[in-house]
């Protein structure tokens, strides 16, 4: 939450994909060997199991172009 008195709004993003394109794409990051990341088929698998409803966000998602996820984002945001 925004600390009071500062202005600042919170605007709530839950960006999502099918578990099928989340699974190839962590495949291809780790096959590339190039992503910092440490995320892995299996934790992507429980993370989804375990999500709680977010009703307050505004669900992106992000199958589509980078493109038109980050205009979605914008339009939410400005």
């Amino acid at each position: 939450m925004p600390r009071p008195g500062t202005g600042a709004e919170l605007i709530e993003l839950h960006c999502d994909a099918p578990i099928e394109l989340v699974r190839a794409r962590i495949d291809e990051r780790l096959h590339l060997g190039v992503d910092a990341s440490e995320a892995s088929v299996n934790a992507a698998d429980a993370m989804r199991a375990r999500i709680d409803p977010w009703p307050e966000a505004a669900r992106l998602e992000t199958r589509e172009p980078i493109e038109q996820v980050v205009s979605a984002a914008l339009n939410h945001v400005c």
